[in-house]
Parts: C-alpha cells; sequence; structure tokens
C-alpha cells in the first residue's frame, strides 16, 4: 500500500516564493525542523510542480475548502494548446458551471512540467457524487459528454484523473 500526499500552496506573486520562514514562528524554529525531518524521512519521492491557474478559466474562489478534488492532468499536443484552452473557454467551463460546481480551476504548467500539460482540479463533497459524474460529465450527460470528449482528443496526448480527499488533521 503505497500513499500519495498533494500539498498546494497558492502565492499570488512570484516574489511570495523568496520569502524565508515566518518570523512570527521564530520560537518553534527547532520544532518545525525537527518535524520536518521526520516528514523527510518517511518520504519515498516527490515532485514539485509550479503551475500558474488562469482565473479567465477558473471558477471564483468559493472560500470553502472542498473535501475531494479531481485533479485532472492534461499533457495537450504542442501545437494544440491554444485550441484546448478556447474548447475550456467554450464547451468545458460552461458545462462545469451548469453542473453546479463550487470549485474549478484551470492551470498551466510553468516548472517542472512542460508548459503543454494542463491541470483542472474540480472540487466534490464525497465518492457517491461521482455515480452521477461530476462536472461536464454531470452537465452534459452521457451523450453530451460523448461528443465533448470527440472535440478534446484530437488535442491531447493524454490525460489522467487522481482524486485527493483533504486532511485538516495534516
Amino acid at each position: 500500500f503505497r500513499s500519495t500526499y498533494a500539498l498546494a500552496t497558492n502565492y499570488k506573486t512570484w516574489a511570495e516564493l523568496d520569502a524565508g520562514a515566518d518570523p512570527k514562528m521564530k520560537e518553534q524554529e527547532v520544532e518545525l525542523a525537527r518535524i520536518n525531518m521526520r516528514i523527510t524521512d518517511c518520504i519515498e519521492s516527490w515532485h514539485r510542480v509550479i503551475e500558474e491557474v488562469n482565473p479567465d478559466l477558473s471558477l471564483p474562489d468559493s472560500g470553502k475548502m472542498p473535501t475531494m478534488i479531481r485533479v485532472l492532468v492534461t499533457q495537450v499536443r504542442p501545437d494544440k494548446v491554444n485550441d484546448y484552452l478556447a474548447l475550456v473557454k467554450s464547451d468545458i467551463l460552461p458545462a462545469v458551471k451548469k453542473s453546479g460546481a463550487k470549485d474549478y480551476s484551470i492551470a498551466q504548467s510553468r516548472f517542472g512540467e512542460p508548459a503543454t500539460v494542463i491541470a483542472s482540479v474540480l472540487g466534490f463533497n464525497n465518492w457517491a457524487e461521482l455515480d452521477a459524474g461530476v462536472g461536464p460529465q454531470k452537465a452534459l450527460g452521457k451523450e453530451g459528454y460523448a461528443a465533448l470528449l470527440a472535440k478534446v482528443t484530437p488535442l491531447i496526448v493524454s490525460s489522467e484523473y487522481d482524486i485527493y480527499r483533504f486532511q485538516p488533521d495534516l
């Protein structure tokens, strides 16, 4: 059994990546270093990807952490990135809105993956929601979703879904 964890950190500017330790945590510095060492000892491997969220292709932040997220990582054909993003704007985002989703974002890789890698993150509440489909699948129904996939397929190399559950205790 292997567990995979994702840590997402949002920054408003690139300069925020330069920030060091929080000065308010000075007294806890030694304890935090010890905790980080314990965490590092448990990690088999890690991979850092820096992505830029496209607000024009995303829903506004709901302000509430979804219980679960479906992360779709799509490798787009290099000559079709603009076509793929246009399809997100014209077909996928409207379908996500129609589905009633509250949390949805599109991000393009900037570092750690090729710029042709696009991640879409869709929030939902529980596994049972997958029975009816989430996002475009829910909004478009079986035939409509098949038609959408027929438009998407020629634009991509591959895509992979992962599902993560928010772990508030971590």
